[in-house]
């Protein structure tokens, strides 16, 4: 039945002198789509995020410098297990917060920096940044 119609309307189409064209939408690299659907788990906030907000955003990256995320994580092991903190960096790639290349597969080396180009959400205080002001 659709194909009928999709036919009908062609023919229609083409009685007012119409051009009809399929365009295909081009398809995004593999890696960018691995990504995003990596990144979509993340996009929910665990109730735990918030102790670990403020501190990991605190950290002065204009010294710290980009990372990889498990060095990042690693600063973290003597308050608490690293692979607790790795969720809450994947959510704030995932919101914007901190950024790294969509187009390489994300993981564990991935090098990450702090977006402060076009987060509204970080603010600068003395001593480092602040989430969620």
């Amino acid at each position: 039945m659709i194909e009928q119609n999709w036919v009908i309307n062609i023919v229609e189409h083409s009685k007012k002198d119409w051009e009809y064209q399929v365009v295909f939408p081009k398809t995004p690299p593999i890696s960018l789509s691995r990504n995003l659907k990596f990144l979509k788990g993340f996009l929910k906030e665990r109730k735990y995020y918030s102790q670990w907000y403020i501190t990991l955003l605190s950290i002065d990256f204009s010294v710290f410098g980009s990372c990889p995320v498990d060095h990042l994580a690693s600063t973290f092991v003597n308050n608490t297990d690293p692979l607790l903190i790795k969720p809450l960096i994947y959510h704030l790639i995932a919101k914007g917060t901190l950024i790294t290349n969509l187009n390489e597969l994300i993981s564990s080396r991935s090098i990450i920096l702090l977006n402060t180009q076009v987060n509204p959400q970080v603010e600068k205080i003395d001593g480092g940044m602040l989430y969620g002001i």
